[in-house]
């Protein structure tokens, strides 16, 4: 006769935990899409995904005379669901790239036979992706300055940077809940107007 009654209070317990944990995470997120929104007067929306389905953040406006578009993107699997972040500015470039952290796959793909774009540069070939449907244009584009700053900038560069159909995205898996994160979109915004300005 007690057992249901401890069933439904453990229930309790953790679904108050798991709210709780949620409202912070949400709270947090406020405070630095809100100073992102101040800082560069940007317009921010948010979209609830379902009674229980998490909370969406987006922004749009412009920086440095750059429209800049910074969005979430829930991608749900079978058991979890994943927090993408996208940073998406216009691109005038007639070709396309890709510049990604170098991993396990494209490491098989390499031992394989399948070539990426090298820079006669040990440490940014080791640990970079170059990929281009056009590489002497590629070429031209990341010069000497890019790519000393795709250095300096290499311990906060965790996702991929693709340039296609008009669009720069940045792409990083997680949330802007932290200043840390915060500071790193703001350098990556910087470092994708680098690119567009060449």
């Amino acid at each position: 006769m007690l057992v249901p009654f401890v069933i439904l209070a453990v229930f309790l317990v953790v679904l108050l935990f798991v709210l709780g944990v949620r409202r912070k995470k949400y709270a947090k997120k406020d405070i630095h899409f809100g100073y992102l929104k101040e800082q560069y007067k940007f317009d921010l929306y948010k979209q609830n995904s379902g009674a229980f389905g998490p909370k969406v953040y987006s922004l749009k406006g412009s920086f440095e005379g750059t429209d800049v578009e910074v969005k979430e993107q829930v991608k749900r699997s079978y058991r979890n669901s994943v927090c993408y972040t996208h940073i998406t500015l216009p691109a005038h470039f007639d070709f396309e790239f890709l510049i990604g952290k170098e991993n396990f796959i494209s490491l098989i793909w390499r031992a394989v036979g399948f070539k990426d774009i090298e820079f006669n540069d040990h440490q940014l070939d080791r640990e970079y992706l170059f990929k281009s449907n056009n590489e002497e244009a590629f070429r031209e584009l990341i010069n000497h300055d890019i790519l000393n700053e795709l250095n300096r900038i290499g311990s906060i560069f965790k996702g991929q940077l693709e340039c296609k159909d008009g669009e720069l995205t940045y792409s990083f898996r997680g949330e802007i809940i932290s200043e840390e994160v915060r500071q790193n979109v703001e350098e990556l915004v910087s470092f994708m107007i680098k690119i567009l300005s060449r």
